[in-house]
């Protein structure tokens, strides 16, 4: 009784604010008469109308950021989501505060900010922007926002996200399998990045300390064996993410060899163990085999894969870790 109540609750939340974003009587009324059956059914409402009349690169960007949001271990705030977007398409970068002034924000939205505080300073806040022109207030929005964390509207719209089984390739929902991979390979992409283009402060930090604690406990969450979850293009991208790390590009190890201290080795983490990683990297060699001729450049598997697969305790941990 109470789940259906508050399914209720959430049905009538999402079409009043649906309504009130239409803002016309007739369009209200053209609403009225088609009605979503269920909360399920407005959600996948709201998923169809977030992707409308969009191009492809918009899309995709957003599927991406929505995996992020879904199966992400921790909470990230506007800022890193701005340069997490960035990260994944520098061509084509989307204002995470220009989409939340949009349609994006009947499936996200802000909430507290990583320094809140207790004091309320509300007051004080309102005498500043008395004397403010509108371009500072603004400006002191953005700013406040950039600090604030970014997430579901609800759980349970979250929660409808992950549920998706398959989707079709142009919608905003994707698999856990396909989530987790976009996740590892933005990881890949942070750690891979030139250490010299990155500062000191700010968003750029948080995720790196993501990728190096995280990244391959998303890789664990994949199998590469599953028959259907990973598209030889998607297990394409995953294995070159692989071997750029271990290859230890723009010294993409070490984050991992500071994570790791005096406790842990680089392929270790709080919630999985060394074993683990050696096994999956294994599994993901051999998918590596699988793959169709000359899809994959010939330098990964004959300089990282194929020793690998042969030894993989030995032979791998060898031939990569004498680049850190």
């Amino acid at each position: 009784m109470l789940l259906t109540c508050y399914s209720a609750f959430l049905y009538i939340d999402h079409m009043m604010r649906r309504l009130n974003a239409i803002g016309r009587e007739g369009p209200i009324t053209k609403e009225l008469d088609s009605l979503p059956e269920n909360t399920p059914a407005l959600y996948h409402a709201l998923f169809e109308e977030c992707q409308k009349s969009r191009t492809s690169e918009d899309r995709e960007l957003l599927r991406n950021l929505l995996a992020w949001l879904a199966y992400m271990k921790t909470k990230f705030t506007v800022a890193e989501a701005n340069l997490l977007v960035e990260i994944m398409n520098k061509e084509h970068a989307l204002s995470i505060e220009e989409e939340l002034d949009g349609r994006l924000s009947r499936l996200l939205r802000i909430s507290g900010d990583r320094e809140q505080t207790e004091q309320d300073e509300s007051s004080e806040n309102e005498d500043r922007q008395e004397n403010a022109n509108e371009e500072q207030e603004e400006a002191e929005d953005r700013a406040e926002d950039a600090n604030n964390f970014l997430g579901f509207q609800e759980r349970s719209l979250k929660a409808y996200f992950r549920n998706a089984i398959q989707d079709h390739p142009s919608g905003l929902r994707c698999t856990s399998a396909e989530a987790h991979a976009i996740i590892f390979r933005t990881c890949a992409t942070i750690l891979t990045m030139p250490k010299k283009n990155q500062k000191p402060s700010g968003p750029g930090p948080k995720l790196l300390d993501y990728a190096s604690i995280w990244g391959l406990s998303h890789l664990l969450q994949i199998d590469p064996d599953e028959e259907g979850s990973i598209s030889d293009d998607l297990a394409k991208t995953i294995i070159e993410s692989i071997y750029n790390v271990f290859t230890n590009k723009n010294e993409s190890l070490k984050p991992l060899e500071q994570r790791a201290g005096s406790n842990m080795t680089i392929l270790s983490g709080d919630s999985y163990s060394q074993e683990e990683v050696l096994s999956a990297l294994s599994s993901w060699g051999k998918r590596a085999f699988r793959l169709s001729p000359n899809q994959l450049p010939y330098g990964i598997l004959d300089c990282a894969y194929i020793p690998y697969v042969r030894n993989q305790y030995a032979t791998y941990t060898d031939l990569f870790f004498s680049d850190i």
